[in-house]
Parts: structure tokens; C-alpha cells; sequence
């Protein structure tokens, strides 16, 4: 597993979510907006990096229904812990870049 990397459990299912360069341009793709400038406040978005960073490992996650099928079993705040912490794995690697989106509550 990459320090990029962070696995998880749902529905007795082992998932690794990955934020990669293609996960990260797909999610500027599909909002047209900036990973850094994307609020993880709102559900939309969390489920969409979900989608995003499961790809690489996840193909069988064909969309982001198929990921908020797999978040109803995880928790709105255990997905938002998974994917804040994916971000900051992402960045610390990578030398930094654009900061990860601020996690709920902040």
C-alpha cells in the first residue's frame, strides 16, 4: 500500500482510497473547480472524492451512487475522517501542492 493510501471497511468489504493525480483531475473535472477550493461540508463533495479516490484500486465503483451506496455503511463523519485524512497523506507525500479541502467543522 502507498503512504498515499488509507484503507477502510464497509459492509465487510475492505476498500483503499487513493488520491492520486488521476483521482485529483477527476475531481477538478467533474466540479470545475480546484481540489484546494472544494468545501468537505457538503456531502456532494465528500461522496464525489470517494468516487474519485476509489478508482485506481475500485473500478467496480462505477459512479458516485455506487459510492454513497458504500458511505451509507461507513457514516457521514467516519467517510469525512476517511477522505481528510487520505487529502493530508496525499499532500504530506507529495511535498505539498494545494492544500486539502477544509474538513467538516472547520
Amino acid at each position: 500500500m502507498k503512504p498515499t493510501e488509507v484503507t477502510f471497511e464497509a459492509a465487510g468489504k475492505t476498500y483503499r482510497l487513493c488520491f492520486s493525480m488521476n483521482a485529483l483531475c477527476a475531481i477538478e473535472e467533474a466540479t470545475g473547480s480546484a481540489v484546494s477550493d472544494l468545501d468537505l461540508n457538503r456531502l456532494t463533495t465528500v461522496r464525489l472524492f470517494v468516487w474519485a479516490g476509489l478508482q485506481d484500486h475500485h473500478p467496480e465503483v462505477k459512479d458516485v451512487k455506487a459510492a454513497g451506496a458504500i458511505l451509507d455503511a461507513v457514516g457521514v463523519k467516519a467517510a469525512v475522517e476517511l477522505v481528510a485524512g487520505a487529502l493530508g497523506a496525499a499532500a504530506s507525500v507529495e511535498g505539498g501542492g494545494n492544500p486539502p479541502p477544509a474538513a467538516a467543522g472547520s
